[in-house]
């Protein structure tokens, strides 16, 4: 969800191709990894070949959906914004939604040429200019389209995971193993995680801006 959420806060992508309400089954990748050390210290040693499956999910126990993501970006990049090339601060709008890739396209089409000043440009004023923009708006959408069709397959999936075994795995960990190896996806708040943690971290190790 990374390249949604810069595209999001650079002003390119207004709108999104998926529903709203859709599970996005968020997991911070630190847990990914904490309850794999879990489950090799619990079943490392041992010589069975029984198969043990440890659901790493959010979207049952702690559910946020694609709509909450969106909006939580809202708030930030609108007290936090982005700045463009001539340093000027982006600003958002709360994301639209669209369930067909026609309407999509056309709400993205209209949005890049807009901001490349395309729109307000005749071909006869400039044209090296004019069909130089035309090339670099077909590029950008074109992009962003492939992105879309991409995510499809998450943007509207209903499917929800269970975690149970996951549940079991903290219940025989020790208090102490819990505090070093956090495996607990219920306790995140869920607003505070992507307004001070990841949208932040996303402007410092992916853009490098120094914050």
């Amino acid at each position: 969800m990374d390249p949604l959420l810069l595209y999001y806060g650079k002003g390119i992508l207004p709108g999104q191709f998926t529903d709203p309400q859709a599970p996005a089954d968020v997991v911070p990748v630190d847990i990914v990894v904490n309850t794999m050390v879990g489950a090799m210290a619990k079943h490392g040693n041992r010589r069975d070949l029984e198969l043990n499956v440890y659901h790493v999910s959010s979207s049952v126990i702690n559910p946020i959906n694609f709509q909450e993501i969106f909006e939580f970006a809202c708030d930030y990049f609108t007290s936090s914004p982005l700045k463009d090339s001539a340093g000027q601060e982006v600003k958002v709008e709360a994301m639209k939604y669209f369930g067909s890739m026609e309407n999509f396209s056309a709400c993205i089409e209209d949005a890049i040429a807009e901001r490349m000043g395309l729109s307000g440009l005749g071909a006869s004023s400039d044209p090296k200019r004019f069909h130089k923009l035309q090339i670099v708006h077909r590029r950008k959408v074109d992009s962003l389209i492939r992105m879309a069709k991409i995510y499809e397959a998450y943007a509207f999936y209903q499917a929800w995971f269970q975690n149970e075994n996951t549940q079991k795995l903290m219940k025989e960990m020790s208090t102490e193993e819990l505090k070093t190896f956090t495996v607990d996806l219920k306790s995140i708040d869920w607003k505070n995680y992507f307004i001070n943690i990841h949208i932040p971290g996303l402007r410092r190790h992916v853009l490098k801006e120094r914050m």
